[in-house]
């Protein structure tokens, strides 16, 4: 058991490592290949950790080495095995090898390619860091690892101002949130005195943790791209499509829901923290729906879907239904990866993203054709496929539990099948342009969306299985029962409508945006977030900047240091002038010192 923990969370990290910094003596073809190869002997690591698990489902702490030793303080840095982690460290390392297999084929003509490949596999090291933590300082330096790589990734293509803007926006926005964390993490040790996360959500709330709660609830909005914190997602797809694939189902987005169900024991003692969690993840959830119904990009739309799917996981949170959000995690990462490298195969083939220019490509590339139909037919919660079990438990528990938030997830679902429905038609049916012909993406393309297909069609039914409930720790909700799969229905609707209005009646589609166009507009230009954020933030720490340097250089440096270098200039230039190298001066000054002398011992 302890060989295979060290070998699925420290292989990315060899990987990274030799392509990175062996890159000349390994060759580039090795290099290139080598961090592939760790993630799939990770993979089949953490495979065999689950297996092992099943038959002792004991919680494993794994200590390595004294980290930190001063006086009462003590860290060590450990491996700590559970439930939660073993499921997050699945899922990690099985999508990151897909996608970092997928990159060989997408990234090979790329000059920059084993650079890609370091700086992917870290992230997956990062991530797998920040699940097997046991103490705080441990999981916040997988949480910063994780922040740092994706500016790295994002902004990859950094000939691209696009790009570099992206990753510095991302960077940013993370930064608020992590401030909070550290806020909380230094709260719960001056609370409770340790940084051991086993110690002290077994320990008694106290008077701040209503507090705490809320500074771990904004770290995880900005983490998981929130309602308010959401705009960096969407501007990372600048980077790589693999890149866009991982963050969005398997590390970095994931990494702040991780944090609330990891701290669940302690926000179970913090209702009002719980609330506000299930408000946000509610009004997420819609909001990024409708987001994703108006944009022409199709991998923004695809980002705004995951927007909405994290707010399900958030407002799964609130209701104090873990077990539900942990389940969506699970299935989401399979079909919302499935989606992402499925949007790079169609882009490989049309060299283009905007869906309202695509068109036609129908069965003449069958395989991404069929992978994307799964992928959009589990977005939406269509029986049988991977959301239909996770995305109905979450909203059977919030019937039960409250039915505001109930129906916001339902209209959510509702705008879901509307935007997928209208993607799959602008992507695949509707030809804007029928002389244009097409052909299937390379092989190394399709065997990733094959078994992500594969997954995606498989994965919801873990939930009914032992072991999957074991892992997931399901739990039905209670009685009264919610209306027969009233969600199904919603997202059907949703799909039916959508067909009608982007199908059937085309023209009809475009009546908001000649009848209504500051509402299109409106939802297009994302709300004005970014000119929002300006107004907000922006503008007024640059017109603060701008006074502080003019202080800083009319007065700070007038009478400071520029001030003081003044003064010892005259004096420089005044001393100076008693240097004449004439003798009879000399002996005048000497004369006028002992004079001086002489009259003060008098006087005295």
């Amino acid at each position: 058991m302890t060989l295979f923990i060290l070998l699925t969370v420290f292989l990315p990290l060899l990987g990274a490592t030799l392509s990175g910094f062996c890159r000349h003596s390994l060759g580039e073809r090795i290099a290139f290949y080598l961090p592939v190869l760790c993630l799939f002997l990770s993979t089949l690591s953490a495979v065999g950790l689950v297996l092992g698990f099943l038959q002792d489902t004991t919680p494993l702490s794994m200590p390595l080495f004294t980290w930190i030793s001063i006086g009462k303080l003590h860290v060590e840095w450990s491996l700590t095995i559970d439930t939660l982690s073993l499921t997050m460290m699945g899922v990690v390392t099985l999508v990151s090898f897909l996608v970092h297999l997928y990159s060989l084929g997408y990234m090979a003509q790329d000059r920059g390619k084993v650079r890609f490949m370091a700086y992917l596999s870290l992230f997956t090291f990062m991530m797998l860091l920040l699940v097997t933590a046991g103490n705080l300082i441990q999981l916040f330096v997988g949480w910063e690892g994780v922040g740092l790589c994706s500016y790295l990734l994002i902004g990859f293509w950094f000939e691209k101002e696009a790009a570099t803007h992206a990753a510095l926006k991302a960077f940013l926005v993370n930064r608020v949130g992590d401030l909070f964390f550290v806020l909380a993490l230094v709260g719960l040790f001056w609370i409770y005195g340790t940084f051991s996360i086993a110690s002290f959500v077994q320990l008694e709330p106290s008077f701040f943790s209503t507090s705490i709660g809320f500074c771990l609830l904004l770290a995880a909005m900005a983490k998981s791209a929130q309602l308010g914190f959401h705009l960096w997602l969407p501007s990372a797809m600048e980077g790589p499509t693999p890149v866009s694939a991982l963050i969005h189902a398997a590390t970095m987005v994931t990494a702040g829901i991780f944090l609330l169900l990891r701290f669940g024991p302690f926000l179970q003692s913090t209702p009002l923290v719980l609330e506000a969690a299930g408000i946000v993840g509610a009004l997420t959830a819609v909001f990024g729906a409708l987001m994703a119904l108006f944009q022409k990009d199709l991998k923004r739309i695809i980002a705004y879907s995951t927007c909405s799917q994290l707010g399900y996981m958030m407002l799964a949170v609130g209701i104090g239904a873990g077990s539900a959000a942990l389940f969506h995690l699970t299935t989401h990462a399979f079909f919302k990866a499935l989606l992402f490298l499925g949007a790079g195969a169609v882009i490989h083939i049309y060299r283009e993203q905007d869906v309202t220019r695509m068109g036609g490509l129908g069965f003449n590339a069958p395989v991404t054709y069929s992978a994307m139909l799964v992928g959009f037919l589990s977005l939406t919660g269509m029986p049988f496929f991977a959301a239909f079990f996770s995305k109905d438990l979450i909203l059977e528990h919030a019937f039960h539990q409250n039915i505001s938030l109930f129906v916001l997830g339902v209209i959510a679902a509702f705008i879901t099948g509307l935007y997928a429905t209208r993607t799959m038609l602008r992507v695949f049916h509707k030809n804007q342009n029928k002389t244009r012909t097409f052909k299937e993406t390379p092989a190394l393309f399709l065997i990733p969306l094959l078994i992500l297909t594969l997954l995606s069609l498989g994965v919801g039914y873990v939930g009914y299985t032992g072991w999957g409930r074991l892992l997931l720790s399901l739990q039905e909700p209670t009685s009264p029962a919610m209306p027969s799969h009233i969600t199904v229905w919603a997202s059907f609707f949703g799909v039916l409508i959508g067909y009608a209005l982007y199908g059937v009646l085309p023209h009809t589609s475009a009546l908001l945006k000649e009848k209504l166009p500051s509402v299109y507009t409106f939802f297009f230009r994302e709300a004005y977030g970014d000119t929002v954020y300006a107004m907000l933030f922006t503008k007024p720490f640059q017109i603060l900047a701008r006074l502080f340097a003019a202080f800083d250089i009319k007065y700070l440096d007038h009478y400071g240091p520029m001030g003081l270098a003044r003064g010892v200039g005259i004096l420089r230039h005044g001393f100076g002038k008693l240097q004449t190298g004439y003798l009879y001066h000399t002996v005048c000054i000497m004369v006028a010192g002992l004079v001086g002398v002489l009259l003060y011992l008098l006087v005295r």
